[in-house]
């Protein structure tokens, strides 16, 4: 059996349309929106990863994980003898790793000339 689109013409003004329509889109825009905003909202209990997940998150293997934390290097949580980390400890510490670019030294290499000449002119 095949189906087609049809255009069914029906009794109803064009106001009723308009405002079936406002309908539906408004339903359409409230669904997809709150589920966008529940996936975007982040509470405590998402932003705590398993061990798995933390090594997946920072793209190491787990001996590298159980290696890092046995010698504090990553930042962690211990619940009995489970092992969680905190989305956002992991990500400030990625972020503690950053270089500087060769601009962000320059300037900072100006700024400490220019405090070493005022110090010395005083």
């Amino acid at each position: 059996m095949e189906t087609t689109n049809q255009i069914i013409l029906s009794p109803i003004s064009l106001d009723e349309w308009e405002s079936r329509f406002d309908t539906r889109i408004q339903h359409s825009l409230e669904k997809f929106l709150g589920t966008a905003l529940k996936k975007g909202s982040s509470t405590e209990q998402e932003d705590i990863l398993t061990f798995k997940e933390g090594c997946k998150f920072l793209n190491i293997a787990e001996p590298t994980g159980y290696a890092k934390i046995s010698k504090r290097e990553l930042p962690f949580l211990k619940k009995g003898k489970f092992i969680y980390f905190s989305k956002k400890q992991l990500t400030d510490w990625l972020h503690s790793g950053q270089r500087k670019t060769v601009e962000q030294m320059e300037e900072e290499a100006r700024e400490y000339t220019s405090k070493i000449k005022t110090k010395k002119a005083a």
